[in-house]
């Protein structure tokens, strides 16, 4: 009798513990996006500050200064109010690159 009270009370603390890891790992995963999604609109801001272009940047060339992978940049881009996304065509008019540009005008 002792022993299912004992299970029962740890399957109890089991469960409680699980929905605090669970916040607690959604929340760190929340934060990480949006710090990565920061990141990106920062970069792009100097970039368009600082160089005398547009400010318009590659994809490679976003992941190699912010040590992110293709898809953390697509993604933090996509998510982002201010940045902006632009193909460029080879010669048969197809898409050939994306460009990302910090625009600070609401869209």
């Amino acid at each position: 009798m002792a022993y299912s009270s004992t299970l029962s009370t740890a399957s109890d603390w089991a469960a409680i513990l699980t929905a605090f890891v669970a916040v607690f790992a959604y929340g760190k995963y929340l934060c990480d996006r949006r710090s990565k999604r920061q990141a990106l609109e920062e970069h792009l801001k100097t970039e368009k500050d600082r160089s005398g272009d547009e400010g318009k940047r590659t994809i490679m060339h976003l992941m190699g200064h912010l040590s992110m992978t293709e898809a953390e940049v697509l993604s933090a881009s996509f998510r982002s109010k201010k940045i902006r996304s632009f193909f460029i065509t080879d010669g048969k008019g197809r898409a050939d690159a994306l460009l990302f540009q910090y625009d600070e005008s609401e869209r």
